[in-house]
């Protein structure tokens, strides 16, 4: 069981979605409850937890996808009125979080489109990343896809 870093989180920890990648020893998952990533070693069972570099108080981590050594994840802030704003995406540089700790670098992207084609508010939710760096985003109402 995946226990709660987030003592104001009204359900606790929240899994929501899991990365698996081949030859490796982890496991990664989404903790949306707390804004972390868990990773989990498969010969061991050891978790360690990874707050998500946010950009506002109000996000949540949804999607995962791992692409050339790094673990990219979206940022929606579903749970306000006005979503939208905060809905983004950024990446963890898996060589940079050694075992056993709570830190790692990564990145959040900006200036992403706060408005859905449809004239929604974003509001990110899964992710895709090919072998080129292309990443595509999806959410209620559409998808966006970036390349590098």
């Amino acid at each position: 069981m995946i226990p709660s870093a987030n003592p104001s989180s009204l359900l606790g920890p929240k899994p929501w979605d899991i990365a698996a990648p081949a030859n490796s020893n982890y496991v990664y998952a989404t903790d949306n409850g707390d804004a972390e990533i868990v990773r989990i070693n498969k010969l061991t069972g050891q978790m360690d937890e990874l707050p998500i570099p946010l950009t506002s108080d109000v996000e949540s981590g949804f999607g995962l996808a791992i692409s050339s050594g790094r673990l990219y994840f979206t940022l929606a802030d579903d749970y306000v009125t006005n979503f939208g704003a905060a809905s983004t995406f950024g990446y963890i540089d898996l060589s940079s979080w050694p075992q056993g700790t709570s830190h790692a670098d990564g990145v959040i992207y900006t200036g992403l489109p706060t408005v859905t084609n449809s004239g929604f508010k974003a509001d990110y939710r899964a992710i895709a990343v090919g072998p080129t760096g292309q990443v595509a985003i999806t959410d209620k109402h559409g998808m966006i896809r970036l390349t590098p």
